[in-house]
């Protein structure tokens, strides 16, 4: 046997010497890999009951073998590099100019491929009626705003190969349809694509608005809500300051292992102080499963004030939201109820405002889809 031929398997023998050191003495860092996902547990090792152990242990060592985060990596790079997609593709669309975008449904949404029937579009408007008749016969006026998908303002960082299969998409009918029935809809695309040239609005690598965008369109709906409540203040944001920072890639680069390379901007909304604004605490159970429970209800109050009473049924799209309204209504009560955007009559009730706003992003309107929601995901 020649040299040559002897190569490769003491190489092979000696990098799985090299590998088992390694993993006693963990000599070579690993980079880290961020996985949207938990990660498969160590079994209990049981003596007397050995059979279920090797299969049991498989997913772990595969989670957690030795070096995985480097192929993973190499995956990724490759994907993104060579590739120019995801290693999520059916997770996360790889666009132009470093611009990453959800797939999926979302996707499909802005494509017009997910079309709602005239039935399904008829129960949805019903339902949606149904909740502004009983807000309105608790005595609160009810809004409803929808937060536009990235790839509805910025369709140009799409990959070429993204084409729209329908003129319209179901947001479109559901608008239409919904302001047919006098729903009072206070529309936010407009809005959008007419500061897009002015400022980044959405972050790159992530489906949320930025917050320069969250804050003109709080503005926005405080204006339009002032129409019908003339008592409000004046809106005048400009001390509500932004600053932009960078920051590694957010949620989609996370997912695809490419948080260090793609970096992003990101937009701090800087509050104004008003020392009589109160935070309030509820006694509203909140659902076990939700990660934010700080946030399922946040309220304020102003000491003294007089003027109209909100509530705001939203996510995180209007987390900023939160700094905001309180300097214009005298009690504010914001609803994130774990992304699932049901009707709650009995919060209604019990806080009995004067202003209701549903702002649902454009990406979870299905929750609002009626009979049938099951086969989607967000």
């Amino acid at each position: 046997m020649t040299f040559k031929t002897r190569l490769l398997p003491i190489a092979f023998i000696l990098v799985l010497i090299l590998h088992f050191v390694d993993q006693l003495f963990e000599l070579i860092p690993e980079p880290k890999v961020v996985e949207q996902r938990k990660l498969a547990e160590m079994p209990i090792f049981n003596i007397s009951h050995l059979d279920p152990f090797p299969k049991d242990f498989e997913p772990y060592y595969n989670d957690h073998f030795k070096w995985k985060n480097y192929f993973v990596q190499a995956n990724n790079y490759l994907n993104y590099y060579t590739f120019k997609k995801s290693a999520l593709p059916e997770q996360v669309v790889v666009g132009k100019n470093g611009w990453l975008f959800k797939g999926g449904h979302q996707l499909d949404v802005h494509r017009g491929k997910f079309q709602l029937s005239e039935k399904e579009l008829q129960q949805t408007v019903q339902e949606i009626l149904r909740r502004k008749n009983e807000i309105e016969a608790m005595g609160a006026k009810f809004y409803l705003s929808i937060a536009p998908l990235k790839a509805n303002i910025y369709p140009e960082y799409l990959p070429d190969n993204t084409v729209p299969l329908n003129p319209s998409t179901y947001t479109q009918q559901l608008i239409h349809a919904i302001q047919e029935e006098g729903i009072t809809y206070i529309d936010l695309f407009d809005l959008m694509a007419s500061l897009k040239e002015e400022q980044l609005l959405y972050l790159k690598t992530d489906h949320h608005w930025n917050n320069f965008a969250s804050k003109s369109a709080a503005g926005y709906l405080l204006k339009r809500i002032r129409q019908d409540f003339p008592s409000l203040p004046e809106v005048d944001l400009k001390d509500f300051r932004t600053e932009q920072v960078e920051y590694d890639g957010m949620s989609l680069a996370q997912m695809i292992g490419m948080e260090e390379v793609l970096k992003d901007t990101f937009v701090i909304l800087h509050g104004k102080e008003n020392k009589q604004i109160k935070a309030l605490s509820h006694n509203y159970p909140i659902p076990h499963d939700f990660p934010f429970k700080e946030e399922y209800i946040v309220k304020t109050k102003t000491e003294g004030s007089e003027l109209p009473k909100v509530m705001v049924a939203r996510e995180s799209f209007a987390s900023p939201f939160t700094k905001i309204f309180p300097h214009y209504f005298s009690e504010t009560i914001f609803l994130f109820d774990n992304w699932k955007h049901d009707f709650h009559p009995n919060i209604i009730q019990q806080e009995q405002p004067d202003i209701y706003l549903h702002l649902i992003w454009e990406g979870l309107l299905f929750q609002m889809i009626k009979p049938d929601k099951d086969n989607i995901s967000w």
